[in-house]
C-alpha cells in the first residue's frame, strides 16, 4: 500500500528545477509552486501537476523540505481543487526542495480528508488534520524520521479540528462549531494536549450575504516569538487578514481600513517573516481593480508598507503564500502556488 501511494504522488507530479520566468504553453504545469525572492526576481517553477491543485505549501526549518496538500476529486472542469466536497480524498505530500524526493505521507483515501499539514518549530515532524478515524476531524503528527502517525491529544468534546500551527510547544487550530453554535473561534493548547483555551471569538455580522463558507476564524499562523497570530476571517462576503494577541486577545483588522466594504474582497492566509517583521498574502479585490486588484502582498504587521510580489503573467495566485525562513531583508525568498489564468 506505501508503494502504492508513493508511485501515485510520484507519476502525476512534475519537477522544474530551471528559472524560466513565466508560465510555459504546456496544460502539464496548470497548477504550479515557484519560488522567488520579494521583488519578483530569480522567480523559478519547482512543482507542477495538470489537473490537481498543489496548496499548503509549507517549509522546513532547514529550507530542504516542502510539505503541500493536493486534491483528487475532478470537478465539472475536470481540475481536482480546494472547495466544496473537494478535501475528501486530499493527500498530502513531502517534496524535497532540490527535486530529488516525493512522497504522500497521508491519503489519498476515497472520502477521507488529510490537509492543513505544516511543520513543527524543530522540524522533526509534520502537523495535520485527518478524519481517518471515521468519528470527526483531528489533527495528527507524523515523524518525519520514522513514518509513525500519532494523534495530537485534543479535548474529548472536540470533534471538528482544522487548521494547525505550531511554534515552541505551542498550537493554534480551529474548532468548527456544532449546528447552531457560536462561530468557528481559535484556540491554543501545548503540544501535550493541555491548557486549551479559545484565544479568538469573532462576531457575526448580521447584514452579511449568504455564502458557502461560513463566517468565523480559519487558519491562524502564530509569530515566531508565539505572542501573537494571524487570522483568515470570514466578515461576511469578504475575507480580512486579522493580527491579534495570544495573551489578552486584542485585535486589529489590517483589512479594514482600506476594503471596508465586503463585497468580493478577500486577503488571506497570511504567514510570518522568520524575524516577526512582516506577513505574506494573498489579495483578491474584483470590484476595485479588475485582475490588477489580484495579487501576493507583504506587509509590516501593523498593516503598513503593503508591497506587491510581482509573479509571472498569465497565473493566478492561491491562498497559502510563505516566507523562506531568511529573515525580511531584500534577499529573502518567497513560495507560493498558482493556477493558470489568461485574465492575469
Amino acid at each position: 500500500m506505501r508503494v502504492n501511494l508513493l508511485f501515485h504522488c510520484i507519476v502525476c507530479f512534475a519537477f522544474l528545477g530551471t528559472a524560466n520566468g513565466g508560465p510555459s504553453n504546456d496544460p502539464a504545469d496548470h497548477f504550479g509552486v515557484w519560488i522567488s525572492k520579494m521583488d519578483g526576481s530569480e522567480r523559478r517553477l519547482i512543482l507542477s501537476d495538470p489537473k490537481r491543485q498543489i496548496s499548503h505549501t509549507r517549509l522546513s526549518p532547514d529550507m530542504k523540505w516542502m510539505v503541500f496538500t493536493t486534491y483528487n476529486n475532478p470537478g465539472k472542469d475536470g481540475f481536482a481543487k480546494e472547495g466544496g466536497n473537494n478535501y475528501a480524498n486530499t493527500e498530502i505530500c513531502l517534496f524535497k526542495l532540490d527535486g530529488t524526493a516525493l512522497k504522500t505521507i497521508a491519503g489519498p483515501v476515497p472520502g477521507e480528508v488529510n490537509a492543513n499539514a505544516s511543520f513543527s518549530s524543530d522540524g522533526k515532524k509534520i502537523i495535520f488534520v485527518s478524519t481517518r478515524s471515521g468519528k470527526g476531524a483531528f489533527l495528527y503528527w507524523y515523524d518525519i524520521a520514522t513514518g509513525a502517525t500519532t494523534q495530537v491529544p485534543t479535548p474529548p468534546a472536540f470533534h471538528r479540528v482544522a487548521d494547525p500551527h505550531e511554534v515552541g510547544n505551542k498550537i493554534v487550530f480551529t474548532v468548527h462549531p456544532e449546528k447552531g453554535g457560536a462561530l468557528q473561534g481559535v484556540w491554543m493548547m501545548n503540544s501535550d494536549g493541555s491548557a486549551v483555551r479559545q484565544i479568538s471569538f469573532p462576531k457575526k455580522a448580521s447584514d452579511a450575504p449568504s455564502e458557502d463558507v461560513g463566517q468565523g476564524d480559519y487558519d491562524p499562523r502564530l509569530s515566531p516569538d508565539g505572542s501573537r497570530f494571524s487570522i483568515l476571517r470570514n466578515v461576511g462576503g469578504a475575507f480580512h487578514v486579522v493580527v491579534a494577541d495570544t495573551a489578552s486577545g486584542a485585535e486589529t483588522d489590517l483589512t479594514e481600513p482600506l476594503f471596508p466594504e465586503r463585497k468580493q474582497t478577500a486577503e488571506g492566509v497570511a504567514a510570518w517573516s522568520s524575524d516577526g517583521k512582516l506577513l505574506i498574502f494573498r489579495h483578491i479585490a474584483l470590484p476595485q481593480d479588475g485582475p490588477k486588484g489580484v495579487g501576493i502582498y507583504v506587509m509590516r504587521p501593523d498593516g503598513s508598507g503593503r508591497k506587491k510580489i510581482p509573479i509571472a503573467k498569465g497565473q493566478f495566485p492561491l491562498v497559502q503564500p510563505e516566507f523562506f525562513p531568511e529573515g525580511s531583508g531584500p534577499e529573502t525568498r518567497v513560495i507560493y502556488q498558482t493556477e493558470k489564468d489568461p485574465r492575469f
